[in-house]
């Protein structure tokens, strides 16, 4: 069994609820982003990943 067997979709749940508390404490993509610790076309990318558009 491998790590991403494991606790990929642990993971993924976690980095889903943390971008979209952040999304509901910032008016602004950018400072979501540097709050995340990530560029911008990583969150854009993550956002649609987890369905998060409408956030």
């Amino acid at each position: 069994m491998s790590l991403d067997d494991a606790g990929g979709t642990a993971l993924e749940e976690m980095e889903k609820q943390m971008i979209r508390e952040a999304l509901s404490r910032h008016n602004s993509k950018k400072e979501v982003a540097d709050e995340l610790g990530i560029g911008i076309a990583t969150l854009y990318r993550k956002i649609k990943k987890y369905e998060l558009l409408n956030t």
